[in-house]
């Protein structure tokens, strides 16, 4: 029989050997891809915030408020919101592209909390976080057809270390928060924004 003879089984052996071999080769380099490369659950600052070089020409579709139908949004400008204890108020003044490059340039190697704990994301609800706002809006000569959009928002808790960027997710919707820590960042960024008044 065929079976019996021993050039076959050596085939056959080499065959599985090299099957074999392969395969383990095939999920040692996906082990290795994976923890080099995989998902960590953490994010680089500079991959979520929006990039400087790329707001002058921010345009995208989205549904308008307004007509609820797709329109062209543009760039409107930024804006640091800020609650003002002895006025009781909040107010808001505009931002540079420049101050806003040189936030960006700051904190852009920074990583993300892989896990926020309630503790972190509770800061965000005491003491009226300060705001940095990406706006958008309707890229149209109609009045009534303009509307306005956030961007993206970024939130700096109040004296503290931390601050959040929110995701904006497929939809064009506001999305979950990415949360990071830097020491300081709250007077840090009141000192940044509001240095030109």
């Amino acid at each position: 029989m065929a079976w019996q003879n021993p050039s076959h089984k050596n085939e056959i052996r080499n065959l599985i050997t090299v099957i074999f071999g392969g395969v383990l080769c095939a999920f040692l380099l996906a082990m290795i891809m994976l923890h080099y490369y995989g998902p960590s659950g953490r994010y680089a600052a500079s991959n979520v915030l929006l990039s400087p070089a790329l707001i002058q020409g921010l345009s995208y579709q989205d549904v308008n408020p307004k007509t609820g139908k797709l329109a062209l949004f543009v760039f409107d400008g930024i804006d640091f919101s800020y609650y003002d204890s002895s006025q009781k108020r909040w107010l808001s003044v505009p931002v540079s592209k420049e101050t806003y490059e040189k936030f960006y340039d700051f904190v852009s190697k920074e990583q993300s909390l892989e896990n926020a704990t309630i503790e972190v994301q509770n800061f965000f609800y005491k003491d009226n976080p300060s705001k940095l706002t990406i706006k958008t809006k309707v890229d149209s000569s109609d009045e009534k057809q303009i509307s306005s959009k956030i961007f993206q928002e970024s939130n700096f808790v109040k004296e503290g270390d931390f601050y959040r960027v929110m995701l904006r997710e497929q939809t064009g919707s506001p999305g979950s928060w990415v949360y990071f820590y830097h020491p300081g960042i709250g007077q840090e960024a009141m000192q940044l924004f509001l240095s030109k008044l």
